[in-house]
């Protein structure tokens, strides 16, 4: 019986070591109608999040092999073309926040998450 029920236990943390839990939040401070797309290779994740102005909003990511590749996060103005972009990659059970202006972005802060191979402070 105690073997059946370690068996149970090791086969949840087994499954729980691949999947992330992570809340992208993204701070955006670009006026007017802007764009950020975020890429997740490895969990086969892609959103996009539009903002008509200065806001924070959040895309959930919940999937297996969050690590497996590179994440790829665009943002976009307002023609649509590409004006930033941020390769890392994040794993964990958290958050992370990405401050967004017109020319550049950066990881502001994290909780629960490491990051690794690329731009991560």
């Amino acid at each position: 019986m105690f073997s059946n029920i370690l068996y149970v236990l090791l086969a949840f943390v087994a499954v729980g070591i691949n999947c992330c839990d992570i809340e992208v939040r993204l701070a955006n401070s670009i006026p007017g109608e802007s764009k950020v797309q975020v890429q997740v290779p490895g969990a086969k994740f892609d959103q996009s999040v539009e903002f008509s102005g200065p806001a924070t909003k959040s895309v959930q990511v919940n999937a297996p092999n969050c690590n497996a590749e590179q994440w790829k996060i665009t943002s976009f103005n307002s023609a649509q073309k590409a004006v930033s972009e941020l390769k890392t990659i994040f794993d964990g059970n958290g958050y992370v926040r990405i401050m967004v202006e017109a020319n550049r972005m950066w990881v502001n802060d994290r909780s629960g998450i490491t990051c690794s191979q690329g731009q991560c402070a």
